[in-house]
């Protein structure tokens, strides 16, 4: 029920009220032989192409609940995770595409598609400058029935806070006290308060504390300047510049804002990593043991990323941040590894293209280590090695224009093709040695007829591997540019069991973005569609 669905309009919302209100709305509501469904209303979802790999705005064809049955949790590297049957999948590279793979079939290490960025159609203007008060008020605010607390003492945050407040809320009355080298700013404001804890979506009129608080709804539908601002306010106040690690951290007991922020950042591109730590609250008096969620932004890319999109106004943070920016530093080539199975796809550009590995050891080491399959390919590294194929396949397509019936055109073009003579022979019919020993040497020249032969035979042979080629070529430039982050599988757990289970359909792409995870949606029927693979499989 809870699994949080990435609507396109960057509205976040829980996957069993989205089908509930949905069912509760319709005109008509079908059977199915374990549960319920109705047709889609033009809403749309985030899903990934699987041909593409790229984000697309997809609409929702089918809203479904159904009863439940034994559930899973996965969880990755990067801190997601998400509940489903063990009948559900989630997408893999396999056979040169992606491929959706049960969750009951899933292994631990196995790498699963998550985006590495999100693109809305927002449709919310939200003031920006109220939009960096609401990351002010989820850091270090404290929302009480009756009153609104700002607790801080960096000079420049504190006069930013009191600026917008007083340009929004010309009425606003603040008052001060200090304490401990700390400022806390009060705002009593009926109307203010209750206008701001509306935004929060609180029915009760308990105090919405760290425990509670998290982006409000209508700023996740916001454009990229509000949700920068709002990050900005938040990273000011909760989140730390850690200089000796080069990393940008923000922590929090509430889950739910942590995953909220994480799939924020990703509308500027920015990944991030999640860890929860136990330890003790030392600002309580009993020191008591609670668990604490950290998100971290690292890597040159990242870095960068979050320097010029999330401008930071306190000048501590601000300052150390930009040092890190200026260092340049080096990113751990082993976080943004591509599945090993693109070796394979490497491997077969190779010997299509006809390139001589051997002679490349020294100078592009990287390829030569995917050819062998020695470790998995990384991002970057695709990227590095990939206009090597590009030159080589433009040399092999103008080989297709060029080619002549001349018989030294054809051995260099044979030659280009990394096709030995002896194969090359003993593929039109004539002795092995003749093609290298006779007629590359002049020693005697090829019958009309052989040579026509030759001919053909190198002109298959490029037509054959340029059709090969279109495949291969186009999958190695679609997993380097995809907006695909290949997420390591930590682990995977059985948990209790749901009466309902809920799902979507998605109409071409078949997934959707669940948790921050690409999930494949079900189909009415009890069979599982995708790309070119069948899965039957019970949602």
């Amino acid at each position: 029920y809870d699994t949080i669905v990435t609507l396109a309009n960057g509205e976040e919302v829980e996957i069993g009220k989205l089908v509930e209100d949905k069912l509760k709305d319709a005109r008509e509501i079908k059977t199915l032989k374990d549960g319920f469904y109705c047709d889609g209303n033009n809403s749309s979802i985030i899903s990934l192409n699987p041909i593409t790999m790229k984000i697309e705005e997809k609409e929702i064809s089918k809203y479904i609940k159904r009863k439940g049955e034994r559930l899973y949790k996965i969880i990755t590297r990067s801190g997601r995770n998400v509940k489903a049957t063990g009948s559900h999948p989630v997408m893999i590279l396999k056979d040169g595409g992606l491929r959706s793979i049960l969750i009951k079939d899933l292994n631990k290490n196995e790498l699963i598609a998550v985006p590495r960025k999100i693109v809305t159609n927002n449709s919310c203007d939200f003031d920006k400058e109220k939009a960096r008060l609401f990351g002010y008020l989820i850091g270090d605010g404290y929302i009480a029935k009756d009153r609104i607390e700002f607790i801080n003492n960096d000079e420049n945050i504190l006069q930013d806070f009191e600026y917008i407040i007083n340009k929004i809320y010309p009425n606003a009355t603040l008052k001060k006290r200090y304490e401990k080298n700390i400022t806390r700013v009060y705002i009593r404001n009926k109307e203010i308060v209750k206008e701001i804890r509306n935004y929060f979506d609180i029915e009760s009129e308990e105090s919405i504390t760290s425990s509670t608080k998290k982006v409000p709804d209508l700023l996740m539908k916001s454009d990229n300047e509000a949700v920068s601002n709002v990050l900005t306010g938040l990273y000011d106040t909760d989140g730390s510049v850690r200089k000796d690690a080069s990393i940008v951290e923000l922590c929090s007991k509430n889950p739910l804002l942590i995953g909220q922020v994480q799939r924020l950042l990703l509308r500027f591109g920015i990944l991030s990593k999640i860890k929860k730590r136990t330890s003790f609250a030392y600002n309580t008096i009993n020191k008591i043991k609670r668990d604490y969620f950290y998100l971290y932004v690292y890597g040159n890319e990242n870095i960068k990323k979050f320097y010029l999109n999330i401008p930071l106004r306190c000048s501590n943070k601000s300052n150390l941040l930009k040092n890190i920016y200026n260092i340049n530093i080096t990113s751990n080539p082993n976080v943004d590894l591509l599945p090993k199975e693109t070796n394979i796809l490497i491997k077969k550009a190779v010997d299509l293209l006809g390139i001589k590995i051997k002679l490349l050891r020294k100078q592009h080491p990287k390829l030569v280590a995917y050819v062998d399959d020695r470790c998995s390919p990384t991002r970057n590294g695709l990227r590095e090695i990939l206009p090597i194929f590009d030159a080589k396949l433009l040399l092999l397509h103008n080989s297709e224009i060029d080619l002549k019936k001349n018989v030294f055109n054809l051995i260099n073009t044979m030659d280009d093709l990394h096709i030995s003579g002896r194969s090359a022979a003993g593929s039109i019919g004539l002795t092995r040695q003749i093609i290298r020993d006779h007629w590359a040497t002049g020693r005697s020249a090829p019958k009309k007829r052989n040579l026509n032969s030759f001919y053909e035979f190198i002109k298959e042979s490029i037509k054959v591997r340029l059709n090969e080629l279109k495949n291969v070529m186009g999958s190695l430039h679609y997993l380097a540019n995809s907006d695909i982050f290949w997420d390591e599988i930590i682990g995977i757990e059985k948990v209790e069991d749901e009466k309902y289970v809920y799902d979507l359909t998605i109409e071409t792409n078949h997934n959707f973005i669940g948790n921050g995870i690409f999930v494949h949606n079900s189909n009415v029927s009890d069979s599982i569609s995708f790309v070119l693979g069948r899965l039957s499989a019970k949602s």
